[in-house]
């Protein structure tokens, strides 16, 4: 399940949107109540089958900075920490933050200039965040020149 969807999805807004019209607080209200709505729908239904299937929920990147969605997150899942290194990030989000309102690029300037914009606010939201990540995660994966079935297979070694 991807959080940010799934919030799109209640809210009937875009994530750039729901920012517009409510703001970054508004955004993590919605974001807390789909978190625990998700973790809660799973829940249940693992009960009534009997069984554990896993679920995987890829958060945003601020989804563990708030004091509710961390307990919720640290005591009712196992979190995997994707570490990038900032130039990688730089490289999968360069020309690809319309999503991401707390990254979002001027257009007008040149495509380097984006990046160097980009690299700076990048920077400092993981300056703010990565001892969140650390101490919220159960586990850390580097992804820097991995592919995506080297981290599937390194997170499933990990945790079988």
């Amino acid at each position: 399940v991807d959080l940010d969807t799934a919030i799109e999805e209640r809210a009937g807004l875009t994530v750039p949107d729901i920012f517009a019209q409510m703001g970054e607080p508004g955004f993590r209200k919605l974001e807390k109540d789909a978190l625990e709505e998700i973790i809660e729908q799973y829940s249940a239904q693992s009960q009534l089958q009997k069984t554990s299937p896993t679920l995987v929920i890829a958060l945003g990147g601020g989804a563990v900075m708030t004091e509710e969605n961390y307990q919720v997150i640290h005591e009712k899942t196992t979190n995997i920490y994707l570490k990038a290194s900032i130039e990688t990030l730089v490289d999968r989000l360069s020309g690809n933050t319309d999503g991401r309102p707390l990254l979002k690029e001027t257009s007008h300037e040149s495509l380097e200039k984006q990046r160097e914009i980009l690299r700076e606010k990048i920077k400092d939201l993981f300056a703010r965040r990565e001892s969140t990540y650390e101490q919220i995660s159960h586990l850390k994966v580097e992804t820097d020149g991995k592919t995506i079935s080297e981290i599937s297979k390194s997170i499933i070694s990990s945790l079988t």
